[in-house]
């Protein structure tokens, strides 16, 4: 079994504007993804419009949109009637959502193509290093939940909010796998392998040169606290099984050898769409980031919360859960893990401990 943590960091068709008990919403859909079974998509979308008049509350400027919460769900249309997709047939690891400008998305569109400065990762630092260099004032964030993004509400408690300056467009970003076989008729009851993104025999792994496909892998390799450096296979190329760097996108996670046509391009194509509910307020634009009373607290990303580093920010991100023996009772069968780590980053941003939400 293989562990696997992303952190929350910080088209399209659309319905009217609504309020909703003084608050408002509004719901997009992302573009189409279409994936063969066993396909990884893990990418940024291109940019696309907020509803009009959306925008049009916010483009003067003197107020803030201020997200109170939000909703995700993976849908499919059959025969015109919207559908969510079963947790088996498709496999969401983790989304990012970029909000913006259209130029600024653009430009972050531009870099996340260069798959080495980790912009499609849920690595918070990564977006941050990259808003510094250059300028742009992008807000991202997300979650890695997986299956248990359906039905569960991300709600902020006030005063915390997600807080966005104008906001023109969204792009978001999904990792989702295809784990549907084309030949079964309904769920078997038996979790997909392809969940753990095992590494194929296509994948050309070189230890020596710290490469997999040719690439350095992002995050890299090697970076386990002690506890795990020595003992984990997922700490070493040289015994790494599957696992993130082994998803990147548009990479098959079945033994495309077995498929009639290169890249198993004899399989059908699914086509499905994110669709995310959105929930915020409208706040004047002069309302300050406190802990004064009637003020807007921006939620932080969050320096934590990866068992295998014992310092600031990410160590390996995964580890490899070891099987209990044949004879261990079911009840006894009890994996634990644990490390401590600083919940804020201290290195560039000093919050006092009680400020951060996690």
């Amino acid at each position: 079994f293989l562990y696997m943590l992303g952190f929350f960091i910080t088209c399209t068709s659309s319905l009217a504007l609504s309020s909703v008990h003084g608050h408002h919403e509004f719901t997009i859909y992302s573009r189409p993804v279409k994936l063969r079974f066993g396909e990884v998509h893990n990418k940024m979308m291109t940019p696309t419009g907020l509803p009009d008049d959306v925008v049009a509350t916010f483009a003067d400027g003197t107020h803030n949109m201020a997200i109170t919460g939000f909703d995700m769900d993976i849908v499919r249309t059959v025969n015109g009637i919207e559908q969510s997709v079963p947790l088996y047939d498709h496999y969401l690891h983790h989304y990012i959502l970029n909000f913006g400008t259209t130029d600024g998305l653009k430009s972050l569109y531009v870099q996340s193509q260069d798959s080495s400065n980790g912009l499609n990762k849920m690595l918070p630092g990564s977006f941050r290093r990259w808003q510094e260099r250059s300028g742009e004032t992008l807000v991202s964030f997300g979650s890695a939940a997986g299956a248990e993004y359906r039905h569960n509400s991300h709600d902020f408690k006030a005063p915390f909010r997600v807080k966005l300056s104008k906001p023109e467009a969204w792009a978001p970003t999904l990792h989702l796998i295809n784990t549907l076989s084309p030949n079964a008729t309904r769920y078997s009851g038996v979790p997909s392998p392809l969940l753990q993104c095992p590494c194929t025999p296509q994948r050309v792994i070189d230890p020596k040169a710290g490469t997999i496909d040719g690439k350095l892998p992002d995050p890299r390799m090697g970076y386990c606290d002690g506890s795990f450096k020595h003992t984990n296979p997922s700490c070493s190329l040289q015994t790494y099984r599957g696992g993130w760097r082994c998803c990147e996108n548009g990479v098959m996670l079945i033994d495309t050898s077995e498929c009639a046509r290169p890249n198993c391009a004899e399989l059908p194509r699914s086509h499905v769409q994110l669709k995310a509910t959105f929930r915020y307020e409208v706040v004047p634009a002069n309302v300050v980031d406190d802990a004064t009373p009637g003020s807007i607290r921006k939620l932080q990303p969050t320096a934590c919360c990866d068992v295998t580093s014992d310092w600031q920010g990410d160590g390996n991100i995964e580890y490899d859960v070891p099987r209990c023996t044949h004879d261990t009772p079911p009840q006894q069968c009890v994996h634990i893990a644990q490390t401590v780590q600083p919940l804020d980053y201290y290195g560039y941003q000093v919050r006092a401990l009680m400020d951060v939400m996690c």
